[in-house]
């Protein structure tokens, strides 16, 4: 599932303002937008394009014209497409923001969750995946795990993200970030048989101690941001 891109929400704005507003002018459009849009900042030629394209495809219309303004109003099929939006996108962000609340939580309280989380949708996990930076969230809930128990291998990373988020990447690419944070010395891994080599135990560092705060930090700088953003697309879709 993809996300939705800068001219998905500025349609979006554009649709949702005419439909409750009826009739209305570009800029006066785009003011409505910076009071919905408040944690972004607009790109006013990209907007008033967005507005051109929007005629362009018929999601809007000239209601009427004066000397110096032309206001729009939405039509049936930009009636339809707002829906489209909402059918499309909403069940999938208000589930996301579920997993988000829940990352907030954990980093608010410096604890796990008692309750075991319901698994994401699996059209849902790429868009997750892609809206926060799955290294930082691996990294912390490994780290985290390691300071109550003296080794671990991914495998256990991937049940503790499924019981608390209800998301987690494939188990190759949590054995690509453990490389990678084994490379940056902040954990240690020793393979179980030096024949097969099917499971590889990591165990914390001094180092990997040290950088936890700063982990924890940048999860919860992006958490808080992400919580933001979904917060505000859910509002626009309604």
């Amino acid at each position: 599932m993809k996300a939705l891109s800068q001219g998905d929400i500025y349609t979006i704005v554009i649709l949702k303002v005419l439909n409750k507003r009826n009739t209305d002018y570009p800029a006066a459009i785009l003011n409505k937008a910076n009071d919905l849009l408040t944690h972004r900042s607009i790109n006013r030629r990209y907007f008033y394009s967005t507005v051109a394209k929007a005629q362009g495809d018929e999601l809007i219309k000239i209601s009427d014209r004066t000397d110096k303004l032309i206001y729009y109003r939405i039509t049936e099929k930009g009636m339809d497409v707002f829906k489209t939006y909402h059918k499309t996108f909403y069940p999938s962000m208000e589930a996301i923001k579920t997993v988000v609340d829940r990352l907030e939580s954990v980093l608010k309280n410096q604890q796990l969750h008692p309750e075991k989380a319901s698994l994401l949708h699996a059209d849902y996990r790429s868009f997750f995946s892609r809206l926060f930076s799955a290294k930082d969230v691996i990294r912390y809930y490994t780290i985290k795990q390691l300071q109550v128990q003296p080794s671990l291998f991914m495998a256990e990373v991937s049940e503790i993200l499924n019981e608390q988020l209800g998301w987690s990447p494939s188990i190759g690419y949590l054995y690509e970030i453990a490389h990678e944070m084994e490379e940056g010395e902040l954990l240690v891994g020793k393979w179980n048989n030096d024949i097969r080599r099917n499971k590889r135990y990591y165990r914390l560092t001094d180092e990997g101690a040290h950088h936890f705060k700063q982990i924890e930090e940048s999860t919860y700088v992006q958490t808080k941001q992400n919580k933001k953003y979904l917060a505000e697309c859910l509002q626009l879709l309604v």
